[in-house]
């Protein structure tokens, strides 16, 4: 019986049409005049609902190739400076596969951080850093059972927001994933989660539970020392007003200096809160010249 001859030109055809239709999208999306970063004042509509990238999830053969083919023109971007052509390939790439949980975080990030630092208005800080966090509660409802997003978002809520409810909460919640999908999230890290709760607790001065959550490090971790130092040094100074003076005047003085919500010296939390986040909306006044 004669072998069946292979037909590695299929293969070549498949990625010439992923790289043709990723090509002559970009062209098209840059030719637009709302695009350029020289003359642009906010975000286009068509920008923010991600329409371009439809093209892209009706290649359904070809997701996993075109979302690690466009994952490495955002690095090319990246490093050539041209950071607003980064968000709308990210905004494919989720679309065509939204478990590549790398690609929310740095999506999230690069809103939240670069974009929020160098725009030129307060809103428009305002407006990127709510779209940070947007991303990161999308990314989230796609990947409900890794604690990876959640404890991005409470990170970003305690680093960025300074939204000590928020930061609690999902850090509560990354967490809580890590315990009920263990198999899932074997690369949990005590380091981001727990130790910046304690750290919440520790600023708004509630010590018990700070001390609570470095128990839980140590436990997660017995031969780390920082929790085991740090529980020893709130044991002998959980009544150290100077300390607590201390804590408070670094926290407003951080604020004050990038900008963000006053200092609020305690934590409101909501018993029974969900994990499922609900989707901030973004200010419609931006979409628009």
């Amino acid at each position: 019986m004669r072998a069946r001859r292979r037909r590695p030109w299929l293969i070549y055809l498949a990625v010439f049409v992923v790289l043709f239709a990723n090509s002559s999208l970009q062209r098209w999306i840059w030719a637009q005049s709302s695009y350029r970063f020289d003359d642009r004042r906010n975000v286009p509509a068509a920008y923010q609902t991600g329409q371009f990238s439809n093209f892209f999830v009706a290649l359904a053969a070809f997701r996993n190739i075109a979302a690690n083919l466009l994952w490495t023109k955002t690095d090319e971007y990246w490093h050539d400076g041209r950071w607003y052509r980064i968000l709308p390939i990210m905004d494919a790439i989720v679309r065509l596969d939204p478990q590549f949980l790398i690609v929310w975080e740095t999506y999230a990030w690069h809103c939240a951080y670069n974009l929020n630092t160098v725009a030129p208005t307060r809103a428009m800080k305002v407006y990127w850093l709510k779209r940070g966090l947007n991303v990161l509660e999308r990314g989230i409802r796609e990947n409900p059972k890794r604690w990876t997003l959640y404890g991005e978002l409470g990170y970003l809520n305690y680093d960025r927001v300074g939204d000590w409810d928020e930061a609690a909460r999902w850090f509560k919640c990354a967490y809580e994933t890590f315990n009920d999908y263990p198999e899932l999230n074997q690369d949990f890290h005590p380091q981001k989660v727990i130790h910046s709760l304690a750290h919440i607790y520790e600023i708004t001065w509630d010590i018990d539970q700070a001390k609570f959550w470095w128990q839980i490090a140590r436990e997660l971790n017995p031969s780390a020392r920082v929790p085991q130092l740090w529980l020893g040094y709130w044991t002998d100074h959980a009544d150290d007003i100077a300390r607590k003076d201390e804590l408070h005047t670094r926290e407003r003085r951080k604020r004050a200096i990038r900008g963000m919500q006053p200092f609020v010296p305690r934590i409101e939390e909501t018993p029974g809160q969900s994990c499922t986040p609900t989707l901030l909306p973004t200010d419609p006044a931006l979409h628009t010249r």
